[in-house]
C-alpha cells in the first residue's frame, strides 16, 4: 500500500463530514466540546493502514481525525486504541478493548471496506469467536461515548437506577436523542446529559450521566428514577455477559479466516 493513496472523490469528503458531525453532535451533547488538542494527525493512521495492509472505514477514520486524542471520552474506562496499537484478529481489526482488555471489539479488516461496517465482539483469545453487536461503526461509536459518560465516568456525575423494560419509550417521548444501540444497550443523550439502557444481573438498569449535580437531580425527577437502590456491579462492558444477539458467522471470511 505504500505509495497506492487513493484520491477520494466529492462523495467520500461528504460522507466524512458527515461523520465528523455526528460526533462533534454526540460530544457536545455529552457536554464535551471538542477541540484542535483533539485531532489525530492522518498520518498515524496511514501509517497502521500500511502496517496491517488495509483500509480504515469511513467511519472510523473521521472519529479519529477529529476526536482521537480526545483521551477523557476515548481512554476513560474502555479504551479506544489509537492507530499503532490496531491489529488483526482472524481478519477483523480490532480498535476497541473493554477496560480489562477481556473483550474486544471489531471490524471486518479490507483494502476496499464500506464506508460504515458493523462491529463485531469476541471475548480476547483465540480461536476468536467473533459475533455482531451493532450494525454500523458510527452508531457504535456514538453509543459507546454515552456509555464512557455514563457508566465510564467521562462525564462529572452519574448515578443507576431500576428501572421498567419499557423504560426507553419514557425517553423517546421526552426527545432524548438515541445514539446508538449495541447488543440491545440503548445510548441516549440530551443536552448535558447521558442515558443508558441495558439489563443487568438484577433488572433492567438506567446508568446516567449528568454536567451538573443539579442535571442529575433533574434527570432523577424527569424520569422517575431512584438512585437510592443497591448496585451490583455485573461487569464492565455493554456487552460482557449479555446473550449475543445476531450470533453467526462474520460476512466475507472463509472458514478458516474464522479459525484463526
Amino acid at each position: 500500500m505504500p505509495g497506492n493513496r487513493r484520491h477520494h472523490g466529492r462523495p467520500t469528503e461528504n460522507r466524512m463530514a458527515s461523520y465528523a458531525q455526528q460526533y462533534i453532535r454526540t460530544l457536545e451533547s455529552l457536554g464535551r466540546a471538542l477541540s484542535p488538542a483533539d485531532t489525530m494527525p492522518a498520518t498515524l493512521i496511514e501509517r497502521a493502514e500500511d502496517r496491517l495492509g488495509i483500509r480504515i472505514p469511513e467511519a472510523l477514520r473521521a472519529f479519529h481525525l477529529v476526536a482521537g486524542r480526545a483521551t477523557d471520552f476515548t481512554d476513560r474506562h474502555d479504551h479506544f486504541l489509537p492507530p499503532d496499537k490496531w491489529c488483526l484478529h482472524g481478519g477483523v481489526l480490532t480498535f476497541l478493548a473493554e477496560n480489562q482488555a477481556v473483550v474486544l471489539y471489531g471490524i471486518h479488516g479490507s483494502a476496499s471496506p464500506p464506508p460504515d461496517p458493523p462491529v463485531f465482539m469476541s471475548t480476547n483469545h483465540s480461536p476468536f469467536d467473533w459475533y455482531d453487536v451493532c450494525r454500523s461503526t458510527s452508531e457504535f461509536v456514538r453509543g459507546m461515548l454515552c456509555w464512557e459518560a455514563a457508566f465510564g465516568g467521562a462525564m462529572p456525575f452519574t448515578a443507576t437506577a431500576l428501572t421498567p423494560p419499557a423504560f426507553t419509550n419514557l425517553l423517546d417521548q421526552q426527545g432524548w436523542v438515541l445514539q446508538g444501540e449495541v447488543n440491545a444497550m440503548r445510548a441516549y443523550s440530551l443536552t448535558r446529559r447521558a442515558v443508558c439502557h441495558v439489563e443487568w444481573s438484577d433488572g433492567w438498569r438506567a446508568f446516567v450521566g449528568a454536567a451538573t449535580a443539579s442535571d442529575l437531580s433533574a434527570l432523577a425527577s424527569e424520569l422517575a428514577l431512584d438512585f437510592s437502590d443497591e448496585y451490583r456491579s455485573r461487569g464492565s462492558s455493554p456487552l460482557e455477559g449479555l446473550p449475543a444477539r445476531g450470533r453467526g458467522n462474520r460476512p466475507g471470511l472463509s472458514q478458516g479466516e474464522q479459525d484463526d
